[in-house]
């Protein structure tokens, strides 16, 4: 199941996330802590406000993530459509037509798992390794060498994993996690952390990865291993 957030001002109607439950989404209003943990945003602009607020907030969301972002305007035309497009935007659909835009998520979203399924061809990468295991900084991809296989990591997955990979096997403290992550620790970001180690890991058992994991000392922090 994919987890998208919304970015609106309004509700969401049951009928459409309905419609994605049946896609294999999972449907939110985008909550800001939680924006590094989504595969993808929808974002719905706001038509009372001028165009150069929603470009604004567009880019920090951009910025803020690597995921995709799908915009919904209300009368879309060809010159706002290729703003959003240059600013970043992987799609851009009219508000009126939802299940266009749910087809258009789903098949993205879709594609781009069994590519990070596929077996790897090249692995001659500069990239950090630990045991028979690359981390590939241009594509953010955790490699197996002796599996072939690959998984895709967000900016922020990919600074965590390339942090633990660092400590060569050492644990790694929560609160120093949180700040190498987010320059500060609360408790939000450590229950960030948490759900950012969930997903990491959720991502290896889906790719089948399993010579490499992430343990959890209790009450300490984690600890990268490779089998």
């Amino acid at each position: 199941m994919f987890n998208i957030g919304v970015e609106t001002d309004k509700g969401i109607s049951s009928e459409v996330v309905e419609a994605f439950r049946e896609a294999g989404c999972c449907l939110e209003l985008m909550r800001n802590d939680k924006v590094e943990l989504y595969d993808g945003i929808v974002f719905e602009e706001n038509a009372e406000k001028a165009i150069n607020f929603s470009c604004l907030r567009f880019l920090q969301l951009r910025n803020d993530t690597d995921a995709f972002i799908w915009v919904l305007l209300k009368e879309p035309s060809e010159t706002t459509s290729q703003l959003y497009l240059e600013l970043g935007a992987d799609g851009v659909f009219n508000q009126s037509q939802w299940l266009t835009t749910v087809l258009h998520i789903r098949n993205t979203l879709y594609r781009n798992q069994t590519v990070g399924k596929n077996k790897v061809e090249n692995t001659n990468l500069h990239s950090n390794a630990i045991e028979n295991h690359e981390l590939d900084p241009f594509s953010r991809k955790i490699i197996s060498l002796r599996e072939q296989l690959a998984v895709e990591l967000t900016k922020t997955e990919f600074k965590l994993v390339h942090k633990l990979m660092e400590n060569n096997a050492s644990v790694c403290s929560y609160e120093e996690l949180a700040e190498h992550l987010w320059e500060e620790v609360s408790e939000t970001s450590l229950l960030n952390l948490a759900n950012l180690i969930f997903r990491i890991r959720s991502k290896l058992k889906e790719e089948g990865i399993e010579e490499i994991t992430i343990k959890t000392i209790r009450s300490t922090g984690y600890q990268l291993l490779s089998k």
